[in-house]
C-alpha cells in the first residue's frame, strides 16, 4: 500500500509539473562574453547566438554558433609579428529548466545543460613572417556544461546570464 501511495504521489507531482509548464522554446538568444578555449590559456572576447526550440516539457535544444578571437605579438629574427587566432564553435545546446519543480516567479527561468559540437579554428601570422609555424593543441570537438538564468522584462524579451566551462555570456533573449 505504501508503494502505491508513493507512486500515486509521484505521478500527481509529475503531472502538476507538466501542466504548470511554460514554453521555453521559440527563443532567439544573442550574447557576448568570455570564451575559455583550451590552448589559448586565457579568457578571450566571444559572441554567441542560438535558437531554442521545445523538445519535451522543461527541456529545449538550441543550435548555436559562437566566435572567439585572440591576437598575440611575437618576435622572430629581429622583427615583431602579430598572430591572430579565431575559433568558431558550432553545435547544439541542451537546456533543462528547473522552474516547474520549484514554483518560482514566472519572470525568472533557471536552467542547466550540456553543449556539444565542433570547433573550427583559424590562425595566421602577419605577412613576412618566416619563423616556425604556431601549432596549438587544436581540439576539434566542443563540449561544455552550462548553467544560468533569465529575467523576463516583458513576455517576449529578457536578459540572461549563462555561465559555463567553455563560453560564458550575458545577453538578450527574444521570445518569438
Amino acid at each position: 500500500m505504501k508503494k502505491q501511495i508513493l507512486l500515486f504521489s509521484f505521478l500527481a507531482f509529475s503531472m502538476n509539473c507538466f501542466h504548470a509548464q511554460e514554453k521555453y522554446g521559440n527563443t532567439f538568444n544573442l550574447g557576448a562574453g568570455l570564451g575559455y578555449y583550451g590552448y589559448l590559456g586565457l579568457p578571450v572576447p566571444a559572441l554567441n547566438i542560438n535558437y531554442e526550440f521545445d523538445l519535451v516539457p522543461n527541456v529545449t535544444l538550441a543550435p548555436f554558433a559562437s566566435i572567439m578571437h585572440y591576437s598575440e605579438k611575437g618576435y622572430w629574427s629581429g622583427n615583431n609579428y602579430k598572430y591572430n587566432n579565431t575559433v568558431i564553435p558550432i553545435g547544439i545546446k541542451s537546456y533543462y529548466y528547473f522552474d516547474g519543480l520549484f514554483k518560482w516567479d514566472k519572470r525568472f527561468d533557471v536552467y542547466a545543460g550540456l553543449s556539444l559540437g565542433f570547433n573550427l579554428a583559424f590562425g595566421r601570422w602577419d605577412n613576412g613572417y618566416t619563423g616556425p609555424a604556431y601549432s596549438p593543441a587544436y581540439v576539434p570537438f566542443y563540449y561544455e556544461l552550462h548553467a544560468g538564468g533569465e529575467y523576463h522584462f516583458k513576455e517576449n524579451i529578457g536578459v540572461y546570464l549563462d555561465l559555463s566551462t567553455g563560453l560564458s555570456t550575458v545577453g538578450l533573449a527574444f521570445h518569438l
